[in-house]
């Protein structure tokens, strides 16, 4: 590689760091890992722990944290390695640029490689608030003193696969037209899915049962599960808030050497995650105007998109929806139209939102959670584009020049999304409300909480991505533990208590008022 092309390298990184960094979607992550990283450090005390081995509690010094923390967040970084970096080549495309790097003497792999650079240079400095945070909480609650090469021991074994195997999908969904899309953000949560899985097939009985075929699992947790097993018989392990039965004494985690199985294994998976950057340099379509078409790359079209399509005779059911809001008074006119345009764009929703209602109005009462976990999915989908809407038609402008018009809309879509949970969990909530009303008001508030939080985090980022990857991801977490009130959003686990509610209700108000008054500082 000659001097100039490692010059140039150097300042595509440098540029890419650059613009992602002063992104608004960078803080909104960096909070949000912050209130992370305190939910799932817990206390110590009581009976909620990190990291819970054969019942008992762990001494929360590095080595625990450094093994808990990092498992708890490899799922996340997972979706954030991807969902935060995809579309700057799509963006290229949209905005004209892609043209001027198209007649440019750079290469294909110089490019590639340097857009991948850059991206993982991000995501570390990403992944180095959240190891301060980890550490600032371990000083204030912890019961050891700090052992920072622990601490970049783990993360580097842990999680620094996951951020290369994440960026190279999102370097090579962009790199293939095909996979521009949405279509490519579905295909990728569901290999997410499928790597989270991989962790029953570990051996639990003797920790040389590893299989091979553990290489492909990139999140690395089945390594932290498995360095937990050097060291203890294990009976029973809960990584993440678990309770203990604090009679028995508390567990020392000591981390020592690493065994060569485990760092070949990760060096295996390392290389493994680059494979996408790598096969994305023949594919990159150089954004050619035979390869990609700039109306297909707005549209974005999704395998939902696509059943849309097939169903739209459907969305004429829709129409009374603009007759009620042409006769009702202003704002609620207003929120009404809101939701006759998405129901128009999603007749897939209109169909699930009476088949909704039908079995939640004649099921068991004991069976309408199972309805709301599906319904509850559909919800985040819709929601998740409706306060971008109007940036990505380009009509931010047109409604900001009315008097009033950036916070009328901002309400009005934090209503419509209110209203669109109304009218797929309507008659969940009325049920409960008389049967269930602890229920009920989770749900309510849940609803009010994710409305506010899609509404803050469209406006913020302007893309949907700033919502969905999350919300996917919780939506993951809240079917697979039932019994923790604090992932009980929506109340489909019937597991949420005062405290959550409490709490949500709090972030719910924050959100919504932080989202309006940006919302209102930008529109000046």
């Amino acid at each position: 590689m000659s001097t100039l092309q490692i010059q140039v390298i150097k300042t595509l990184v440098m540029n890419e760091v650059r613009l992602r960094s002063r992104r608004v979607s960078t803080l909104v992550v960096l909070i949000l890992i912050a209130l992370l990283a305190r939910l799932i450090f817990g206390t110590g005390d009581g009976n909620l722990s990190m990291l819970v081995i054969n019942q008992a509690r762990t001494v929360y010094n590095s080595s625990s944290l450094a093994l808990g923390t990092a498992c708890l967040f490899s799922p996340l970084l997972g979706l954030l390695s991807f969902y935060l970096t995809r579309g700057r080549i799509a963006e290229d495309a949209r905005c004209g640029i892609g043209a001027v790097i198209a007649s440019t003497r750079i290469g294909n792999g110089t490019f590639i490689f340097s857009r991948w650079l850059g991206a993982v240079a991000y995501l570390l400095l990403i992944l180095l608030a959240y190891l301060m945070t980890v550490i600032g909480l371990q000083i204030v609650r912890g019961e050891a003193a700090v052992q920072l090469m622990v601490y970049l021991k783990v993360y580097g074994l842990v999680l620094l696969p996951v951020i290369f195997f994440g960026v190279s999908c999102a370097i090579l969904f962009d790199s293939v037209p095909l996979l521009m899309g949405k279509a490519g953000d579905v295909i990728y949560f569901f290999v997410w899915v499928y790597e989270i899985s991989m962790l029953d097939r570990v051996g639990h009985d003797r920790v040389t049962s590893m299989p091979p075929i553990m290489i492909l699992e990139g999140l690395g947790m089945t390594i932290v599960d498995l360095m937990v097993r050097t060291q203890f018989t294990v009976h029973s392990i809960s990584i993440g808030l678990g309770t203990f039965n604090p009679s028995l004494p508390a567990n020392v985690v000591e981390l020592a050497e690493i065994p060569n199985t485990m760092l070949q294994y990760r060096a295996i998976t390392t290389l493994l995650s680059l494979v996408p950057m790598l096969l994305a340099i023949p594919l990159f379509h150089r954004f050619s105007p035979d390869k990609i078409k700039l109306s297909n790359i707005r549209k974005r079209r999704s395998p939902f998109g696509m059943v849309n399509a097939w169903l739209r005779p459907v969305s004429r059911l829709a129409k009374p929806f603009f007759s009620f809001a042409a006769k009702m008074p202003n704002f609620a006119g207003q929120v009404v139209a809101e939701v006759a345009v998405t129901l128009v764009n999603a007749p897939l929703a209109i169909i699930a939102m009476i088949a909704f209602s039908i079995f939640a109005a004649f099921m068991n009462v004991k069976s309408l959670a199972g309805i709301l976990v599906f319904a509850s999915a559909l919800w985040g989908v819709l929601i998740s584009d409706l306060s971008t809407r109007d940036h990505q038609a380009q009509l931010s402008a047109m409604g900001d020049a009315v008097t009033g018009g950036a916070d009328r809309r901002y309400l009005r879509q934090f209503a419509a999304s209110v209203l669109l949970g109304f009218l797929l969990f309507g008659v969940v909530l009325y049920r409960w409300s008389f049967q269930a009303p602890h229920l009920a008001l989770a749900l309510l508030v849940g609803l009010l909480f994710m409305s506010a939080l899609a509404s803050m985090l469209g406006r913020f980022t302007r893309t949907s991505r700033a919502f969905l990857g999350p919300f996917m991801f919780w939506f993951y977490l809240a079917i697979q533990t039932k019994g923790v009130p604090y992932f009980d959003v929506l109340a489909f686990n019937e597991s949420a208590s005062n405290n959550s509610i409490l709490l949500y209700s709090e972030i719910g108000i924050a959100a919504l008022i932080l989202g309006f008054s940006y919302n209102r500082y930008q529109a000046r």
